[in-house]
C-alpha cells in the first residue's frame, strides 16, 4: 500500500502540487476578503480569486496531459518566472529614485532621522526607559475577550508616537491617558471636546502642535482632546460616554477621516464590547473609575511592551538585505505595476449613521453643539481617477448632515481649496498625518466657525 501511495505521488507530483497550492490561495483569499474585510472589498481579491481557480482548473487538466506536455508546461512556467524577476530587476533599478528613495535622500541631507524599526528601537535603548512607552492601537484589543476594552494610552506616561516629519513625536498623557495638561479635568465646564483618531491626538507632531494644543493657545478656551489613533466611530463615541459623564461641554467636535473610518468601523463592529455602546442603553465600561482606569493601564502596558518586543524580533529577521531579497522574489515592483489600483473606501454602514444620531441625542440632551469635521487624506490629491464610494460617502455624510442639523466644517473645502499648494500641509510634502501647520490651520478654522451661520 505504501509503494502504491509513493506510486501515485511520484506520478502526480505535479498535479498535487497545483492542487495544493490552488487549494491555499483560494482558502487565503477568502479568510481576508469575508472574515477579516466581511466582502467590502470583493472587487480588491478578485484578481486572487481568479488566481486561485486558475490554478485549480490547471491541476485538473494535467491529469488528462501526457508526461512530456507537462514536462514543457512546467518549463514555460519556470522560464517565464525567470524573465519576470529580470524584468523586476529592471523595475528596481528604476525605481531607486523614486518615491521612498527621495524621501530617504531629502531626510538625510536635512539631519533628519528616517522612520524606520531600527531607529525607532535605537531610542529607546538609549533613552531612560522609566515611564516610557510605544503607542498601541485599538486594533491591538479587538476581539481579546479582555475584561474591558481600553480607550486611551496609559495615564501619566511619556509616549513616542511616529516618526512623519524627521523625528519622533512625543507626548505626556493626563490622569486617563490622554494628550492633554492634567488639570484641564479639573474642569466641571468644558468649551470644547474633540473626539477622534490619530489626527485628533497629534500623531507626529509634538505636544503642544496638535490640533487641541493649538486651539488651545489661539483661543484660550477649556478644551479636553479624546483622539486616539485608530479609532473608529464606536470608539469615539465610546470614549465621549465614559470620559464626559460629569462634564458640561458647550461644543463637541466629532472628527470624520475619509480614508479609513468606514474601514474602521467594519472592525469594531465584530467586538460585542464596543457594540455595547451602540446597541445597548446606558452602557458603559465606567473607565473613568479609579479601579478601572487602573486595569485599563495594565491591560495598555502588556500590549505595549509586546508591540517592543515585536519590533525588537522584526528588526532582527528584516534587515534590508532580507526584505529586498523577500520583495524580489514575490515581484513586488511588477505586481504593483500590473495590478496597481487604489483599494476602494467601503461605503459607510448603515450603523455609522445610527452612532451619529446617538451622539447628536447626547448632545441634544446636555445642550452641547455638535460640529462634523471632515478631513481629507493625501490620495484625495494624488489620485487622479474616481474613487467612487469615497465620493458616495462625502455626499452622503453631507446629506446626513443636512437632515439632522448638525454643523459641518469641511476641511477640504475651507482649508485645501483655499490653498494654491495642498502639499504644505503634509509631512515632507508626502503622504501621511498633516503637520504642524495643517494642525494649526484647522485650529483656525475651528475657532473661527460660527455656529449661528
Amino acid at each position: 500500500m505504501l509503494k502504491n501511495l509513493k506510486k501515485i505521488i511520484s506520478n502526480f507530483y505535479p498535479e498535487i502540487l497545483f492542487f495544493g497550492f490552488s487549494i491555499l490561495v483560494l482558502l487565503y483569499t477568502l479568510v481576508r476578503d469575508q472574515l477579516i474585510w466581511d466582502g467590502q472589498r470583493f472587487d480588491d481579491y478578485l484578481k486572487y480569486y481568479i488566481f486561485g481557480l486558475l490554478l485549480l482548473f490547471l491541476s485538473f487538466l494535467s491529469l488528462f496531459l501526457n508526461k512530456k506536455i507537462k514536462q514543457n508546461i512546467i518549463l514555460i512556467l519556470t522560464s517565464t518566472y525567470l524573465s519576470l524577476l529580470l524584468l523586476e530587476a529592471g523595475l528596481n533599478f528604476i525605481n531607486y529614485n523614486k518615491h521612498e528613495s527621495k524621501k530617504k535622500i531629502f531626510y538625510k541631507s536635512n539631519n533628519y532621522k528616517i522612520n524606520e524599526n531600527s531607529l525607532y528601537l535605537e531610542y529607546f535603548q538609549s533613552k531612560d526607559k522609566n515611564n516610557l512607552y510605544v503607542k498601541v492601537w485599538p486594533k491591538y484589543f479587538l476581539n481579546k475577550n479582555l475584561e474591558i476594552f481600553p480607550l486611551s494610552s496609559i495615564s501619566y506616561s511619556n509616549i513616542i508616537y511616529c516618526n512623519e516629519n524627521g523625528y519622533f513625536s512625543k507626548y505626556k498623557t493626563d490622569r486617563y491617558g490622554f494628550n492633554n495638561p492634567d488639570d484641564v479635568w479639573d474642569n466641571e465646564k468644558l468649551d470644547y471636546v474633540l473626539i477622534g483618531d490619530s489626527f485628533v491626538e497629534g500623531a507626529c507632531v509634538n505636544s503642544p502642535y496638535d490640533i487641541s494644543g493649538q486651539l488651545r493657545k489661539i483661543s484660550n478656551k477649556k478644551i479636553i482632546n479624546l483622539g486616539q489613533a485608530g479609532f473608529g466611530p464606536l470608539s469615539q463615541l465610546g470614549s465621549y460616554i465614559e470620559y464626559m459623564k460629569n462634564k458640561k461641554v458647550k461644543n463637541i467636535i466629532w472628527f470624520y477621516y475619509e480614508e479609513n473610518d468606514s474601514i474602521d468601523l467594519i472592525h469594531e463592529k465584530k467586538d460585542y464590547l464596543l457594540k455595547s455602546y451602540l446597541f445597548e442603553k446606558n452602557y458603559s465600561q465606567n473607565l473613568i473609575n479609579d479601579e478601572k482606569n487602573s486595569k485599563k493601564n495594565k491591560i495598555v502596558k502588556e500590549f505595549s511592551n509586546l508591540r517592543l518586543k515585536k519590533l525588537y524580533e522584526s528588526h532582527i529577521e528584516n534587515t534590508d538585505i532580507n526584505l529586498k531579497i523577500k520583495r524580489f522574489i514575490t515581484l513586488h515592483n511588477f505586481k504593483n505595476k500590473i495590478f496597481s489600483k487604489e483599494a476602494e473606501i467601503p461605503l459607510i454602514d448603515k450603523d455609522f449613521f445610527k452612532i451619529l444620531k446617538k451622539i447628536k441625542k447626547i448632545s441634544d440632551i446636555h445642550e452641547s453643539n455638535l460640529i462634523f469635521v471632515y478631513l481629507p487624506s493625501y490620495n484625495t490629491f494624488t489620485i487622479k481617477k474616481p474613487r467612487t464610494n469615497l465620493s458616495k460617502n462625502y455626499v452622503n455624510i453631507k446629506k446626513f448632515l443636512n437632515e439632522e442639523k448638525i454643523a459641518f466644517i469641511d476641511i477640504y473645502q475651507d482649508m485645501f481649496e483655499k490653498s494654491l499648494d495642498p502639499f504644505i500641509y503634509f509631512p515632507l510634502r508626502q503622504d501621511g498625518h498633516y503637520n504642524k501647520k495643517g494642525y494649526r490651520k484647522i485650529a483656525e478654522i475651528i475657532n473661527n466657525y460660527d455656529l449661528e451661520n
